[in-house]
């Protein structure tokens, strides 16, 4: 019982962590950003040039690490997501299973005769068995109710469930392009030193 609770301070913790080191790559990215302005405005020189090109690389390596981070942060959510998902869906399974155990009392509450359970048993036993088969009716319809919202509760954790897949997905494609980009502004870089010292 004492796993799940430090399995989420662990993944409190992780999540703190990876959102504080996005913060201080946000604010390199920011910084990157000031500098390479500043550079911007300077004479076109190689060497001017070249320290452009340096402050280009750096900012997209500095958002590559940030958009890993963000990867591992929804890795981490959707790990959470799973979790809850499958933890509901014993719930789900427990609730029918449930349902299943006080529909058969009810079948053979209803199989019995009235007047097989008047003549076959005392009067205040026909009236203890009328007031259990309303229990269990009302115990149908409490579980059929929990059922219901634990299967809405379950669909709206596997649709936020696909949605974080999505913008997983969609992140590492944009990482793709993004690594793709940096090494063409690392050739263009070579080719102005190579230009530079010619």
């Amino acid at each position: 019982m004492m796993q799940p609770a430090l399995a989420l301070a662990d993944t409190a913790s992780q999540q703190a962590a990876l959102q504080a080191e996005l913060d201080q790559v946000n604010a390199q990215i920011a910084q990157n950003q000031a500098e390479l302005a500043a550079e911007q405005k300077q004479r076109a020189t190689y060497q001017n040039q070249v320290d452009i090109l340096d402050s280009q690389i750096q900012e997209a390596q500095l958002e590559i690490k940030q958009r890993n981070l963000t990867i591992q942060q929804l890795q981490s959510g959707i790990a959470q997501k799973q979790s809850g998902i499958a933890s509901l869906d014993s719930q789900v399974a427990a609730g029918e299973a449930s349902v299943a155990q006080i529909l058969r009392e009810t079948n053979e509450m209803d199989d019995t005769s009235l007047a097989v359970k008047v003549l076959g048993g005392t009067l205040p036993e026909y009236f203890s068995e009328t007031d259990d088969f309303a229990v269990i009716q009302q115990a149908l319809a409490d579980a059929f109710t929990q059922m219901a919202a634990q299967k809405t509760d379950l669909t709206a954790r596997e649709e936020a469930l696909q949605q974080q897949n999505q913008e997983q997905s969609q992140l590492l494609q944009l990482q793709q392009l993004q690594q793709q980009s940096l090494q063409q502004s690392e050739a263009a870089k070579q080719k102005l030193v190579t230009q530079a010292k010619g």
